[in-house]
């Protein structure tokens, strides 16, 4: 198929609240996308990541982060010195696929953004 003879589908990007990040991912990122993020330990992944779904459930978007190597008590300290609580940014920390999937699939409606923090401390017992 010539990609130039496919119809157009508009793409409603996800403002990161990071006008950089925005940009780097060339609008926003993107309903459905799946992005990864690696680099060497202690350059900021996890802050970053905080930042992002901090900044997107300040603007609206029902957003779970799932804190695979710390607990609930340190994102919190991070997020409030960040200055970004939000009664939508729920939160799970663990290592347990099973868990993550739960979280998941809340009854209260989908999430518009799931940051898995980080996934390789994810597993499972099947």
């Amino acid at each position: 198929m010539v990609l130039a003879e496919l119809a157009d589908h508009a793409t409603q990007f996800l403002a990161s609240g990071m006008e950089s990040l925005d940009r780097l991912l060339g609008g926003g990122l993107s309903p459905g996308g799946v992005y990864l993020l690696a680099g060497e330990p202690g350059i900021g992944k996890s802050t970053l990541f905080l930042q992002i779904a901090g900044r997107m459930a300040a603007g609206g978007c029902r957003t779970l982060y799932l804190s695979g190597e710390e607990g609930l008590a340190q994102l919190k300290s991070r997020a409030q010195r960040l200055g970004l609580l939000s009664d939508s940014l729920l939160a799970v920390s663990t290592n347990q696929a099973e868990v993550a999937i739960d979280a998941m699939e809340d009854p209260k409606g989908g999430f518009d953004l799931v940051v898995a923090d980080s996934i390789q401390t994810l597993g499972s017992s099947q």
